[in-house]
């Protein structure tokens, strides 16, 4: 939990945290799922909205989807600013003020949380956004505890909805949930970003979610997927309309994840040297990070020397234990090092000092990792899923293997540590490619579409009041 409650519209510690919503518990929060939760939830999304909330209006329609036009392209600081002044001699604009709903946000106990999305949110303040985060507390995430904490902060915050210009929601279930109510409250434009669990794994777990993930998706004004993967598994599975998705990352930072990031040389140092196999992410199964241990174990027997560094939390106790088992029945104690959460600075440093990095996910909606070590100008190795082979050219600067095939997975770890022409490729390559992902091209992006937003609602609001001074007094 952060540091004091701050309630909406204050800003965050010297500038650089976002203003947070009041960290407020739900009365009676449970672990595990309840049925009749979702049904509330249910229940609840059905409900007519109020008069004068915004109902539904017709959507446009006509193009594909594509990505946000990259802003500011070919300029080292990407995007306009916002705000009074920005642009130069054209009209002032009043800055534009967004609640950010996420379930995923970085507190004292776990520093690495969500980075993604404070990264995010630290770029759109850069870009002159006015940005409150209403994060979800980490206590009682069972889905009957969610389903809580949305109601609680639908009676509490509604009042403030009208002073946001739009609502953005992170993952589609349990943020989008409230990010839809508050729409229907205060007729605030709602985006909702889809990450990849929320619509890979929740409506298969857990059935009953599968219509409120719908009514969300479809009751946004606008649905980003962070890959084109999940962008069709939106459309197939939930018949959401293509023009409404747009394609987009959250961004990564190339002022830290960049080739020789400070600290390489120690990381290097620290493991003599020897040929260096580097893992971030969480260590959970759907990451695959048990396959890599003991593929790991094969190319290690094969050239006699190498070290494999796993970075990250370990939030699933038991799997851990069962990967520090493993690491000890392979005979690799002392060659394989659980780093734990590291900060983003450290997690650069670990990777750009790197020969590979490896992803070997069994399900992956983007995998911001890979471009992270990319920008670092090291080589990746990731599985054939999800969104990874929208970033890896397979033969170029990385590799491809089929999820959970460990002779191949080996077979591509030992590869890249042979050559080392395919190492100074990926040197070459793969900045040039991260670039494009760059957070703060990426927060222009999400003004453009933001601005684009607030204009239809203020249309159709202008509309509204024009017919109702237009109806006879007697209607």
């Amino acid at each position: 939990m952060p540091d004091g409650p701050r309630e909406a519209g204050h800003p965050g510690e010297a500038g650089h945290r976002a203003g947070r919503l009041r960290d407020a518990e739900p009365d009676s929060p449970h672990q595990g799922d309840g049925p009749d939760r979702v049904r509330d939830a249910e229940r609840e999304l059905d409900r007519p909205r109020e008069a004068g909330s915004g109902s539904d209006r017709p959507r446009e329609a006509g193009r594909e989807p594509r990505r946000l036009r990259d802003a500011g392209r070919g300029s080292d600081h990407p995007g306009a600013p916002e705000g009074p002044g920005a642009g130069g001699s054209g009209p002032r604009r009043a800055p534009l003020r967004v609640l950010v709903i996420t379930n995923m946000y970085p507190n004292r106990e776990e520093p690495s949380f969500g980075l993604f999305v404070q990264g995010q949110v630290e770029a759109l303040q850069a870009a002159g956004v006015q940005v409150d985060v209403l994060a979800m507390p980490r206590r009682g995430r069972g889905w009957r505890g969610r389903l809580a904490y949305a109601g609680w902060a639908l009676r509490g915050l509604g009042r403030l909805l009208r002073r946001y210009d739009a609502v953005h929601a992170h993952y589609a279930v349990p943020s989008g949930v409230i990010g839809l109510w508050f729409r229907r409250l205060a007729g605030r434009p709602l985006v909702v970003t889809v990450h990849g669990s929320d619509v890979l794994v929740l409506p298969d777990r857990f059935p009953r979610l599968a219509p409120v993930l719908r009514r969300v998706l479809h009751g946004a004004d606008h649905v980003i997927a962070v890959s084109w993967f999940l962008r069709d598994r939106i459309v197939d599975r939930f018949g959401v309309p293509p023009e409404r998705i747009t394609v987009q990352s959250a961004g990564i930072d190339t002022r830290v994840f960049r080739p020789g990031a400070p600290g390489a040389e120690t990381v290097r140092a620290r493991y003599g040297g020897q040929p260096l196999v580097v893992f971030a992410g969480n260590l959970i199964r759907q990451k695959g990070v048990d396959i890599l241990v003991r593929a790991f174990a094969r190319v290690r027997e094969r050239l006699g020397s190498g070290h494999l560094v796993l970075v990250g939390p370990s939030v699933d106790e038991a799997y851990q234990d069962l990967l520090r088992a493993r690491v000890a029945s392979l005979g690799l104690d002392g060659h394989v090092t659980f780093a734990g959460p590291r900060p983003p600075a450290e997690v650069a440093a670990f990777m750009a000092a790197a020969d590979v990095f490896v992803l070997p996910s069994l399900e992956e909606g983007l995998g911001l990792v890979v471009l992270e070590a990319l920008a670092c100008g090291v080589p990746v190795v990731g599985s054939r899923v999800g969104g990874i082979p929208e970033i890896v050219q397979d033969g170029d600067y990385g590799l491809l293997v089929p999820p959970g095939d460990v002779n191949a997975l080996a077979g591509a770890i030992r590869r890249v540590l042979e050559d080392a022409s395919f190492r100074q490729r990926a040197r070459q390559y793969g900045p040039r490619v991260a670039a494009g992902h760059d957070r703060r091209r990426r927060a222009a992006e999400l003004v453009v579409l933001y601005r684009s937003l607030q204009a239809g609602a203020e249309g159709t609001r202008r509309s509204s009041d024009a017919a109702a001074r237009r109806r006879p007094k007697g209607d």
